[in-house]
């Protein structure tokens, strides 16, 4: 009787656990997106794709934002750098990772490809506001968008 309360007890407290830990997904399912910080450490391991975890910070000023589109249709990952309308350094590292600028885009900005990925990257520098927004796009449009207009 005795282990069956510590193991009910101890199934509990795994279930909570977890269920806190993964609470931001759930959150974004819920809500449709969610802004955050690289100091919030579950929202950002989680919801950042390696490539913003790892791109170069052009600003000390930055955050992330993660949104789930028309019920999973669209998914888009966003760093935000504030203070600065500087690219140089992220051009460097997208082509150092594969990716290519293309000629066209579906946004006001620079698109970026890779081939054999859907993901489309934007990214957006204004220069009214001052801040640069590097954006990951994963959506089979997409796909049909580009196949029409390739680089």
């Amino acid at each position: 009787m005795k282990i069956k309360i510590i193991f009910s007890l101890t199934m509990i407290f795994v279930l909570v656990t977890w269920l806190l830990f993964i609470w931001p997904t759930l959150k974004v399912e819920l809500e449709g997106s969610m802004v955050y910080r690289q100091s919030d450490f579950r929202e950002y391991y989680l919801l950042t794709p390696d490539l913003l975890k790892e791109m170069p910070r052009i600003s000390d000023d930055y955050f992330f934002a993660f949104a789930n589109v028309s019920g999973q249709v669209i998914f888009i990952s966003t760093v935000t750098f504030e203070n600065t309308t500087v690219t140089s350094d992220i051009k460097k590292y997208l082509r150092s990772r594969g990716w290519v600028e293309q000629k066209n885009c579906h946004l006001e900005a620079k698109c970026w490809q890779k081939n054999g990925n859907r993901e489309v990257l934007s990214v957006v520098t204004n220069t009214r506001e001052n801040y640069v927004r590097v954006q990951i796009a994963d959506s089979p449009n997409l796909d049909t968008y580009y196949a029409k207009n390739p680089e």
